[in-house]
């Protein structure tokens, strides 16, 4: 069902400062895509130099394309090709003819080559990276699927896609399998902020497993509690609130029965985003065990609850 009269770009620069590119085309309603390589010229634009060997779509969208690589700089294990970023372009005409508009461009990385790899399916890491404001965080939410080669996951931000980009966690978001994460991030600025997912291998590699745009409103500048880190987490959880105005707040954890476990805060607190860490320790001094817990901010008529899960 790909859309016809289209062109699926992949483009990077070699160690030679030329850029190149791998594409497949949809030109023709009576025939499969085709696929070829070229070169992209700041004056000429792209240049098709030829076919490709051999060119696929999987069922996931994803395509692979084989070309040999001497036709493409003769690129090989070990070097670095930067700048490397899909750029998808429709055509108004015919056989990809007449005006063209280019619809869709992801964010640029560098890669160093590794030597030939099996083309396939793109394997599902995560399967949704999503984002919504609260207070004065961005809650980052996103689905793991398959974990077994990560240890761990961070976060990156950029208000420039292009560059700029930032590990935003100060401490791994440590991997307890297939589920649910959630990770808030509190940017000083409201505007349009980009965020990476990476995972991280037990080799140090980190590789994007989904990105998003958040075009940031500032939502709702009053009363807020979330968590500032990783849900689950493990040794101790930094909790943030927010209030509007200097009031008297209280912050308590409750276990999984209702008992109030630990007092955090019970004092009055100016306006703003505060911070607190829950380490594992109750009123009482006594090591917490590890499962789901109950963490409340009260003040005057409001209050808020969220559930933390505290792992080994």
């Amino acid at each position: 069902n790909l859309p016809l009269n289209a062109t699926y770009y992949i483009l990077f620069d070699t160690p030679d400062g030329i850029t190149r590119w791998v594409a497949m085309e949809t030109c023709d309603v009576t025939a499969l895509p085709s696929f070829g390589y070229g070169t992209l010229d700041e004056t000429l634009g792209f240049q098709r130099e030829g076919d490709a060997e051999a060119g696929e779509v999987f069922a996931d969208g994803t395509i692979c394309i084989t070309v040999d690589n001497s036709l493409i700089g003769g690129v090989g294990q070990g070097d670095v090709i930067n700048n490397i970023h899909g750029d998808v372009r429709v055509f108004a005409g015919a056989l990809c003819s007449g005006l063209v508009s280019q619809v869709d461009e992801t964010a640029s990385v560098s890669d160093t080559l590794r030597g030939n790899q099996e083309c396939g399916p793109t394997p599902v890491f995560v399967s949704s990276f999503d984002f919504h404001e609260t207070g004065e965080s961005v809650a980052l939410d996103w689905n793991a699927v398959s974990t077994d080669m990560f240890t761990h996951f961070n976060i990156r931000r950029s208000h420039d896609v292009l560059s700029g980009w930032e590990t935003v966690n100060s401490s791994p978001i440590m991997i307890d399998g297939p589920g649910h994460y959630t990770f808030h991030d509190f940017p000083e600025e409201v505007r349009t902020t980009y965020y990476r997912l990476m995972g991280v291998t037990r080799e140090g590699e980190e590789i994007l497993l989904k990105d998003l745009r958040a075009d940031l409103s500032g939502g709702a500048r009053g009363f807020a509690l979330a968590m500032a880190g990783q849900n689950p987490f493990r040794g101790a959880a930094r909790i943030s609130y927010t209030v509007p105005e200097d009031r008297h707040v209280r912050v308590e954890v409750f276990s999984i029965n209702g008992q109030r476990v630990k007092t955090l805060v019970n004092d009055m607190v100016g306006a703003g985003t505060h911070s607190v860490t829950f380490d594992m320790q109750s009123d009482y001094g006594r090591r917490l065990p590890a499962g789901v817990y109950l963490v409340r901010v009260q003040s005057g008529n409001w209050n808020q609850a969220m559930q933390i899960v505290a792992i080994d």
